[in-house]
């Protein structure tokens, strides 16, 4: 926003392309590049933060938490932006201080090369709330700071239920495009597939319902849409990963709702069979 110091935690190549050269974001909507306060692998040296954005991958999120700790007070909002669900749980369990509050992201995007990341599709939205009436003016002044930023976001007293509903999207084509390595068109134009697709919706509602959230009598068909918006050639994060050999979020997302569905005695076969198929098709040196 121009009138906010911007700190980046980072490491290895993507921190030294960042001290080097900032931080590119290329976009359908233009390229910027974003040069921080300061980018460091700890927060030792940092003042207090008013405001700390978890974007890393659901695997590194407690260390990170745990590493963030110097600069949390009282007062720091704290907002992890993690794909997957029991993301404010998880940061609760490690800070002392600090307000956690939760959100989720609508983009299609992955580092292209260290120091920069390629937007591909989706409208780069943050959709993020608590629902602690206490937190409502600081989350207000952070949606109106991510906006004066040109960042979309919506701020909302449900966050449970966006949290619940981008998952219903999430987990269904992150396990499909993964467990075929197809793009998300391929997807869409398999009959097969798409049918697989739905079922993995049907359960991931089920799960939501089990667990206390009402998804609402149109979420699927708000589910099914989004799918046929995305673009052709998208592909999950958790398929960029596995292609590349990456550490990746398959036991974050696919395995923590199996585990979630055992804890509550809701079977999930289609969601099983995916992360099992999953596991067979890769290299098992993939999953760490």
């Amino acid at each position: 926003s121009g009138s906010h110091e911007v700190y980046f935690l980072a490491r290895g190549p993507h921190l030294d392309a960042i001290k080097k050269n900032g931080l590119t974001l290329r976009s359908p909507l233009g390229t910027i590049t974003a040069h921080p306060k300061g980018a460091s692998d700890a927060v030792s040296l940092w003042p207090e933060m008013d405001l700390v954005i978890l974007c890393v991958k659901g695997y590194d999120l407690r260390e990170t938490a745990k590493g963030i700790e110097p600069v949390v007070g009282e007062n720091t909002l704290v907002l992890p932006l993690q794909n997957g669900i029991g993301k404010r749980e998880e940061v609760e369990k490690v800070l002392a201080r600090g307000q956690v509050a939760d959100g989720t992201m609508y983009v299609f995007a992955h580092i292209h090369s260290p120091g920069v990341v390629v937007h591909v599709g989706g409208p780069g939205k943050v959709v993020f709330g608590s629902p602690r009436p206490d937190l409502e003016p600081k989350l207000e002044e952070t949606r109106d700071l991510l906006c004066r930023a040109q960042i979309v976001a919506d701020l909302t007293t449900e966050v449970e239920v966006a949290i619940w509903k981008k998952f219903l999207v999430l987990a269904p084509v992150a396990g499909l495009t993964a467990l075929y390595g197809a793009t998300v068109g391929e997807v869409r134009d398999d009959q097969g597939k798409w049918n697989l697709l739905l079922r993995l919706m049907e359960e991931v509602v089920e799960l939501a319902k089990a667990s206390g959230v009402s998804l609402g009598g149109d979420a699927l068909d708000e589910a099914v849409a989004i799918v046929r918006s995305f673009p052709r050639d998208g592909k999950s994060s958790l398929l960029h990963d596995l292609e590349a050999g990456r550490k990746n979020e398959l036991d974050w997302l696919l395995g923590r709702a199996l585990d979630l569905g055992r804890d509550l005695g809701i079977s999930l076969p289609f969601l099983k069979e995916v992360y099992d198929g999953i596991r067979s098709r890769w290299s098992p040196g993939r999953f760490r």
